[in-house]
This record gives structure tokens, sequence and C-alpha cells, in this order.
């Protein structure tokens, strides 16, 4: 997803969604970003305000993203998890 490629190069996530999205979930599991309804710009403008006022708090999004994305949504990550999967289908090939 264009999400989980901007968080493996390093990049807070500024997620413009409604609260209860997946998209949501994920910014605030991982705690990468900020997420803001769509249609809210005063909320938009102001979380952009924080983040630039607060560059620690910035630098630890963007470190957070790299991390989570590096740890949980790589390809070797995503293929060890999909043959996990398979495991239990295919009992005797171990």
């Amino acid at each position: 997803s264009k999400a989980i490629s901007s968080m493996a190069a390093g990049n807070a996530l500024l997620a413009l969604t409604s609260e209860g999205s997946d998209l949501a979930a994920l910014v605030r599991k991982y705690e990468v970003g900020v997420v803001c309804p769509w249609n809210d710009a005063g909320r938009l403008a102001g979380a952009i305000g924080r983040l630039a006022d607060r560059p620690a708090e910035l630098a630890r999004l963007k470190s957070n993203a790299r991390r989570a994305a590096v740890e949980n949504f790589s390809a070797d990550r995503s293929f060890s998890r999909f043959l996990s999967a398979l495991e239990p289908l295919f009992p005797d090939r171990g």
C-alpha cells in the first residue's frame, strides 16, 4: 500500500481518513503519524503546526514508521507469515 511504502521510506503519515478506518488503526497502533478527518481543515492545520513546532516528535514518528514497516510489513516478513499460514494445510511437509 502507499502508506506502507511511505513508512518504509521513513516518512511519518498524515492520514486524512475517518477515525474508524484501517489506516487510522495502523497509524495509532504503530504510532507513525497523525490521523485527521478529511473534512476538518482546522484540525489538519493544527496537526501540521504541532509537528513543525516539535521536530523531536516528528523524528520519533518517522523512526517508528520505518521500524514498523521493516519489522511487520517487509517482503521477508510477509512471506514468512504466508508460509506459517500454509503449514497446517500440509502437516507432513515440515
